[in-house]
């Protein structure tokens, strides 16, 4: 998952992504912390709302939604072998490094483990928002 997320990382809306799967569901899902400079005008322009702050723009799910198709022609454009889809994201406002201090190693990487215990109830939602369960508790993903 690591390669898929160092190519969503080049997006031009995203600052950084932790992508999840699961041996339940073919769909992966994405924990996306947006850019701000670029992700708010872009993500305004979809609502139709300039007063829409970037924490109110990332519990929209029009904003969500656009996200994934961004994602998902980001990745087709890169012709890259990916057997899975991103099928949902949660966007998160704030940065890895800025929730609770634990996300990232001191080389700055993400600590896997900690990540998927922290967002295992967004990405349990994220799941049944695609039709489909993570039961049981059966996850891909690396510690760190």
């Amino acid at each position: 998952l690591e390669p898929l997320e160092a190519l969503c990382s080049t997006h031009r809306l995203i600052d950084s992504v932790f992508i999840h799967g699961s041996l339940r569901a073919y769909d992966l899902v994405a924990i996306v912390v947006p850019k701000f400079e670029t992700f708010v005008p872009w993500a305004q322009k979809i609502v139709g709302n300039t007063d829409s702050g970037l924490v109110e723009l990332c519990k929209d799910e029009r904003i969500s939604s656009a996200m994934v198709d961004e994602l998902r022609t980001h990745v087709a454009k890169a012709k890259s072998p990916t057997l899975a889809a991103i099928g949902a994201v949660h966007l998160e406002p704030h940065g890895f490094a800025n929730i609770n201090g634990e996300f990232l190693t001191a080389s700055l990487k993400l600590r896997r483990f900690k990540i998927v215990q922290h967002y295992d109830s967004v990405f349990d939602g994220l799941y049944q928002k695609l039709g489909r369960t993570t039961d049981p508790k059966v996850k891909i993903s690396g510690s760190a």
